[in-house]
């Protein structure tokens, strides 16, 4: 009896965990989605609440918003399957990040976004923070087979950030409004950057990637 119970709430529990994934994960990467993302940050804001309830001191967060640099002109180049590759390995650094480096919460909401949410971190620290996942990214560039050119290359793996301190009492919607304009400001000094350090991507006035310049 025991056995037959189990096999019948197996399928339940498949059925429950399939709407789960599809509500908060984002099934190419396997990060949380924007719902996902969302919901985390609002239980720790909710848990932050109680503590201040209970006259115990919060320590703010820092939420993160990035673009994933190079992802069209890569997807118009080299196929939109290199895309993915690109969308990929950005989750695959932040994980090795969250690792090996900060307990961060990474999410991917759609296309090239990614959020980042790091519970009990001041803002003076974002710079540093940054700084660090940038290498990670580096860490992770994919390498990718030319054709044309007969040879390998190694795609650059860089996101444009910004960033907001975020307390338990602050609006989501409004922080991220926030980071995002942050990003925006920098990330046009971000590219210039990226295509110095990456000649093979140098090409700005056609917006498309030359090889083997």
């Amino acid at each position: 009896m025991l056995r037959t119970a189990f096999e019948k709430l197996a399928p339940l529990n498949h059925q429950v965990f399939e709407r789960y994934r599809d509500a908060f994960v984002d099934t190419t990467t396997e990060l949380p989605n924007g719902t996902g993302i969302q919901h985390y940050i609002a239980s720790w804001r909710n848990k932050g609440r109680q503590l201040a309830a209970e006259g115990k001191g919060v320590v703010p967060g820092l939420y993160f918003y990035g673009d994933l640099a190079f992802l069209k002109e890569v997807n118009d180049t080299f196929g939109h399957s290199n895309g993915t590759l690109l969308i990929i390995s950005t989750a695959n650094a932040l994980t090795e990040f969250y690792k090996k480096a900060y307990p961060i919460y990474a999410a991917r909401p759609h296309g090239d976004e990614f959020e980042i949410f790091l519970p009990n971190a001041k803002r003076e620290d974002a710079k540093d923070i940054v700084v660090q996942l940038q290498l990670y990214l580096q860490i992770n560039r994919p390498t990718v087979l030319s054709a044309h050119h007969k040879k390998t290359f190694k795609l650059p793996l860089a996101l444009s950030m910004g960033w907001e301190s975020m307390t338990i009492f602050d609006d989501y919607e409004e922080v991220k409004q926030r980071a995002e304009k942050h990003m925006y400001k920098h990330k046009a000094n971000d590219h210039i950057k990226l295509y110095t350090e990456f000649p093979e991507l140098r090409s700005r006035r056609t917006g498309s990637i030359v090889l083997g310049e």
